[in-house]
């Protein structure tokens, strides 16, 4: 029988989507005097989903141990109280793990706190942490990069990006697609968890 998670294990992921509307103009105007073509504004202006200054959290999927996938939104849009929802499941966690979060998410995070003028219920050392269990860096033993799609498939997970990838959210969130980028958050957390379960034979928490 396969060992139990323990609950102060919290798995997360989250969906990032560009500036808003109302930031486009200005962007655009900088994307500009960058020396960047029309395209490339447009592509640029995409991109500001992947930087904390700009781009937003649109979505943090999450579980602890063996519980069901769930999942923070809002439909007001509020990213602040966002956050300081997911700070307060944070302080009920011992270990937090995910993929990439110690280069992506977590920085992201910290940076959208500095926005909101939110402070961290905690603050991890994202060189190297004990709290933190980062399947991509524990993979490759912080010498390389493993996708989740591909680790996914290795390990005989079912992969969490048969039906979309991270880089169609953006388009989703612009045609109101709010269950499916929800759902695929939280299929990531899916994966991650069965990752962790895999790695415990070399990692145990």
């Amino acid at each position: 029988m396969e060992k139990e998670i323990s609950r102060d294990v919290l798995f997360f992921d989250m969906e990032m989507i560009p500036a808003p509307e109302t930031q486009r103009a200005m962007l655009e105007k900088i994307f500009r005097d960058q020396g960047k073509t029309e395209s490339e504004v447009n592509d640029a202006f995409e991109f500001t989903c992947l930087d904390g200054a700009w781009g937003r959290i649109f979505c943090i999927a999450y579980a602890f141990g063996d519980e069901p996938e769930q999942v923070l939104y809002r439909e007001d849009g509020d990213e602040r109280q966002l956050i300081l929802d997911f700070w307060d499941l944070v302080l009920q966690s011992r270990i937090i793990s995910g993929h990439k979060i110690m280069d992506s998410d977590f920085p992201f995070l910290y940076q959208r706190c500095v926005v909101h003028n939110v402070k961290p219920s905690r603050i991890f050392n994202l060189e190297e942490d004990e709290r933190i269990f980062d399947t991509a860096q524990k993979w490759g033993w912080g010498k390389q990069y493993a996708s989740l799609e591909k680790l996914s498939l290795a390990l005989g997970i079912q992969n969490p990006k048969a039906s979309m990838h991270g880089s169609q959210v953006p388009k989703f969130h612009r045609q109101g697609r709010t269950q499916e980028i929800l759902d695929y958050c939280k299929g990531d957390v899916r994966a991650v968890r069965e990752i962790y379960k895999k790695m415990r034979v070399l990692f145990e928490q």
